[in-house]
């Protein structure tokens, strides 16, 4: 009798090796989603607080240019009103929410805002910023 010589593989070695590359397939291609997920969330809340930031510019440049005008939300936007103009501030891919309309006059040194931004297409947290504008 001779040696036998084998050749190929067997049902169950190729079955052990399609079940074991499934396995790390799954791992990885499950990192690589969270991975992404977590970068469209911070993109999202990065790009609502660059927005956040410009907007309070503005508002800020209002405040200190007119000693009398009024902040409402119209449409999803900000209004701004003042005795010789009404302007929108924000961009139209974003919603903005201010508890109330705030009417400010000269008398009015600051400006107590609290402004929420949301993105309407992407289901994340909306971006919420607290601050104090001073006339000075």
């Amino acid at each position: 009798m001779g040696i036998k010589s084998e050749q190929g593989m067997t049902l169950i070695e190729l079955l052990g090796a399609i079940v074991i590359s499934a396995i790390i397939f799954s791992l990885v291609s499950s990192v690589f989603l969270g991975s992404v997920t977590n970068y469209n969330k911070t993109l999202t809340h990065s790009n609502l607080r660059q927005e956040a930031n410009l907007v309070l510019a503005e508002l800020t440049e209002v405040h200190h240019k007119n000693p009398d005008y009024e902040i409402s939300i119209v449409d999803g936007l900000i209004q701004v009103t003042t005795s010789q103009r009404v302007w929108t501030i924000g961009n139209p891919n974003f919603l903005y929410h201010i508890p109330d309309s705030i009417s400010i006059n000269k008398t009015n040194d600051f400006l107590n805002l609290t402004l929420t931004i949301s993105d309407p297409d992407i289901d994340t947290n909306p971006y919420e910023v607290k601050t104090i504008i001073n006339r000075r």
